[in-house]
Formats: structure tokens, sequence, C-alpha cells
């Protein structure tokens, strides 16, 4: 008798079970930490651009920008500009130590490669926005002066600097069209998902109940 009865006590016993709002919460939360795993560290910012400046081409009395074509070269902050000597005999000079001194006056980026012949390079990698005026030293009087126009660092996606490209997919997870790394927001969606569904079923079964 004490046997069944013991029997009967064990299966009378209440079994604890995941109802369906703890269940979606569990698999919600299970999906989206796999997203992030899969999905590896946020991109980071892109690599400043380098840009091209040719020194007395051809022997003429000129700075010409490879991008432009002229003595005016046009970047973002961060970007570098470096000059390549075509012909000796020329420097790249912006600021107060030129002589004569740049105008209007540099004293924010201010620079000088020094009088140097054909095959030298020298880079300058600019960090305030603004309008530099540079010269030659050697043959200013004679007009050969150039311009760096620098902007502001373009805005930002994810921590990446861009400037604004077209999608080239909808596959979530991939780096698309801008490098954006969309996996973190489709895990923080389910997650959002799965705890408003999780919450609109406890409502439902309270009102069940009552």
């Amino acid at each position: 008798m004490r046997r069944v009865f013991t029997r009967l006590h064990i299966m009378a016993r209440p079994t604890v079970r995941c109802g369906p709002a703890r269940s979606i919460l569990a698999v919600a939360a299970v999906a989206a930490a796999t997203l992030l795993a899969i999905s590896g560290p946020m991109p980071q910012r892109a690599h400043a651009a380098t840009f091209t400046v040719t020194v007395g081409p051809s022997g003429m009395l000129t700075f010409v920008d490879a991008t432009s074509g002229t003595s005016t070269t046009t970047i973002h902050v961060g970007d570098t500009v470096t000059w390549n000597w075509a012909s000796s005999f020329h420097s790249s000079c912006s600021g107060n130590s030129c002589v004569p001194a740049t105008s209007p006056a540099n004293v924010v980026e201010p620079w000088s490669s020094g009088v140097q012949n054909a095959g030298f390079m020298f880079p300058h990698t600019f960090n305030t926005a603004g309008t530099y005026t540079y010269e030659c030293t050697v043959h200013v009087g004679l007009g050969m002066i150039g311009t760096v126009v620098v902007l502001p660092a373009p805005p930002s996606v994810g921590g990446i600097a861009e400037e604004p490209q077209l999608l080239t997919s909808s596959a979530a997870g991939e780096r698309i069209g801008n490098g954006t790394n969309y996996l973190p927001y489709v895990a923080g969606a389910a997650l959002v998902g799965a705890l408003a569904a999780g919450g609109a079923w406890g409502m439902l079964r309270r009102r069940r109940r009552a």
C-alpha cells in the first residue's frame, strides 16, 4: 500500500515545462548569438586616399594634379598629397617659412620639401579642412603656384567613412555596396521580434486565465 501511495505521489508532482513564450525567446537568443558570431568584427574606417601632384612635368614651371589635371588638388581630411618631381630644382612649400611666405598665410598645415631634383617624392597628410596655397620657392615669381583644397571628412556608415554607393545585393549578412555588415542588425531585429512575440503570448495566457 505504501509503494502504491509513493508512486501516485510521484505521478501527481507538477512537471516544469518551458512554455511557448520561453521557447521563442530561447530560440531567438541562440539565433542572435549565432548571427553575431559569424558576422565577425564590425568593419573599421576605410583607409584614407593618396593624391599625386607632378612637379615640373616636361620641364614646365607648374604643378599638375593627376586627378583634376590642373594646379588645384581637392581632397578630404585625412588624405595625403604626394608630390613627384618630374624635373629638377623645384620645391613644394606652404607657410611662413617659405621665401617669400605664401599668401594667404598658412599657419595650420605648413610644409616644405626643400629644393629637390627629378625623382624625388614628398608626401604630406592633411588633418585640417581649409584651402592651402603652396609654391615653388625658386620659381614662384614665374607663377609656379598650386592649391590644395581640404574638405571635411565624408560621413560614415557603421564606422566606415565612405561616399554613397548603390547596393549590389540584398542578401542579409553580406558586406554590400557601401561595405556595411548587416548581420548584427539582423540579429538585433530577430531578438526584438522574439521579445515582442513572447510578451504578446504572455498577455494572451493571462487573459485566458482571467
